[in-house]
């Protein structure tokens, strides 16, 4: 429980300091300046039946500026230097209601140069009690002109459809991106 509050903590604290610094550009100009960033969506599921390593598949560019998205729509690649605060979010659970009474575990993760990057799995327990869930990573990394950056995820049940869900749109709220990667130069 102490660690748990440790790193809640620790996480207020980083977006604080995220905050601060993105508005000091603005106090010591009076105007905004954009900087490096990327934001990206995923508005499909990415299950798998398997229990092998998936990279995440991108395929919106919600707004980017010194990052470039691969052919693949897997990679990213980094355009201009710097240090950045990298938060990759999904939502955990299975593309069919079978697997949830069996249930398993989804893994996400992000990768710099095809490596994940330590200390930045997250893991879910999916079952009939919670038929999907939020995964939270988050990274402050070094980034150079050519390095790529991305995400993968994996399941412990290889035939269970276990994976990130998409949620579409309806009349009373908008879609549920089956993930969202953001990027922001500090």
């Amino acid at each position: 429980m102490q660690s748990r509050k440790k790193l809640n903590i620790i996480q207020y604290f980083a977006f604080v300091l995220i905050t601060l610094l993105s508005y000091s550009s603005f106090a010591q100009n009076n105007e905004p300046t954009a900087s490096a960033h990327i934001y990206l969506t995923s508005q499909h599921n990415q299950t798998t039946n398997d229990s092998n390593i998936h990279n995440i598949v991108f395929d919106h560019v919600e707004s980017a500026m010194g990052f470039e998205l691969d052919d693949s729509k897997t990679k990213i690649l980094v355009k201009e230097a710097g240090v950045f605060y990298l938060t990759l979010i999904g939502q955990a659970g299975s593309s069919d209601e079978k697997s949830l009474m069996l249930g398993g575990s989804v893994n996400l993760w992000i990768t710099k140069n095809d490596k994940p990057i330590s200390n930045s799995n997250a893991i879910r327990a999916i079952g009939i009690n919670n038929k999907t869930g939020i995964l939270v990573s988050q990274a402050i990394v070094q980034l150079n002109p050519g390095d790529t950056i991305g995400a993968a995820y994996s399941s412990t049940e290889p035939k269970e459809n276990l994976g990130l869900i998409y949620t579409p749109a309806n009349p009373n709220m908008p879609a549920s991106p089956s993930v969202n990667f953001g990027v922001s130069k500090l």
